[in-house]
């Protein structure tokens, strides 16, 4: 009878599961000429991530005349994976994770430009941390420097990636290095008879159930993760769209203070004419006074006009912003709701 191939395993390491965050996306490249737009992809296995493409922006130094380009992105990037902690040293097992830069050209067609390769084991802690990180592509041509956060998911118990096989379904583990898959192909490491026995039916049923419930309690993370982006996202939105309004209230201030300059200029305009008007002698005076209502009448219509202009495009720009403040609002309040849902059902899927 042929018998069944068993996953390597790892032994006397403990899974523990941990978000990674790529922020403050940086890119130089004085040398390099880019002529559509830029893509950042982070990945680990089968696992990706990518940023939105982003403009490369040239710069011409007034000093030297220097052409210097950049591309900066505020997009962060995300990824969730489980790092094997060795209970002996207490270091983690080693996992690489590829950054690939492309290029994307107005037709959609992609050119891949580099490829750089990071340890996350050298950025797994228990705590929260945030460490700044330089990569090249191009030999060096361009610079991509970044901030990669770590934080461990207390609550989420560490599982295999989809891009690790290595853990057995009945959870027992054996040496093995590297950390990826591909040392599953050499037989060495296949369990001898008798090495491991063979898990019950029972316990193998078990097993499945904790793996399902646990990919739940994942998914789940992920889930409010992203609700989390998109409630930090339109409160931003919200913000600007305040900063927009007190820059129009500035604006009418303003505004109010010219029309108030323009009617004591009118009031002084006024009081010179009732003054020529009272001294009436012939000549050119006549055309004096003449003048000045045609001027007057002109001021004051001028003046009428741009109060009607002001006070239609406040209230317009308000209206527009009293409309997204209650869209943004019933937004929050509807992932709220998706929020107190998910818990919910995380709460069941605990007990």
């Amino acid at each position: 009878m042929r018998r069944n191939r068993m996953p390597r395993m790892h032994l006397l390491k403990t899974p523990m599961k941990f978000r990674f965050t790529v922020q403050d996306i940086h890119l130089s490249m004085p040398d390099v000429d880019v002529a559509g737009k830029l893509v950042l992809v982070w990945k680990r296995g089968p696992r990706r991530t990518q940023t939105e493409p982003f403009e490369v922006k040239e710069k011409l130094s007034s000093i030297d005349g220097s052409l210097s380009r950049s591309a900066t992105t505020s997009q962060d990037l995300a990824l969730i994976c489980t790092m094997y902690k060795n209970k002996s040293t207490g270091s983690f097992e080693s996992k690489d994770a590829k950054f690939q830069l492309k290029e994307e050209t107005a037709t959609g067609e992609e050119t891949k430009l580099g490829t750089a390769t990071i340890d996350l084991a050298s950025y797994a802690t228990p705590e929260h941390s945030s460490d700044p990180v330089e990569l090249s592509f191009l030999d060096g041509k361009i610079r991509l420097k970044l901030t990669l956060t770590s934080h461990w998911l207390k609550n989420a118990a560490g599982i295999p990636d989809d891009d690790d096989a290595s853990v057995s379904s009945f959870g027992s583990v054996t040496s093995g290095g590297g950390g990826g898959s591909d040392d599953d192909l050499d037989v060495s490491n296949w369990p001898r008879p008798g090495d491991v026995a063979e898990p019950p039916a029972a316990e193998s049923a078990t097993s499945g159930r904790r793996s399902r419930d646990e990919a739940a309690r994942n998914a789940a993370v992920e889930k409010r993760w992203a609700e989390q982006a998109d409630r930090e996202r339109e409160s931003e939105q919200a913000e600007a769209l305040k900063a927009e309004l007190d820059d129009l209230r500035d604006e009418l201030a303003v505004s109010r203070k010219e029309a108030k300059a323009l009617r004591g200029r009118v009031e002084r305009l006024t009081s010179e004419n009732r003054v020529l008007r009272r001294e009436q002698r012939g000549g050119i005076r006549d055309e004096v006074i003449l003048q000045l209502e045609t001027e007057l009448v002109a001021k004051e219509q001028e003046r009428a006009d741009m109060e009607e202009q002001l006070a239609t495009a406040f209230r317009g720009h308000l209206e527009d912003a009293h409309a997204q403040l209650a869209a943004l609002k019933a937004e929050r309040d509807r992932l709220m709701l998706s929020l107190e849902e998910a818990n919910s059902k995380r709460g069941f899927l605990r007990k």
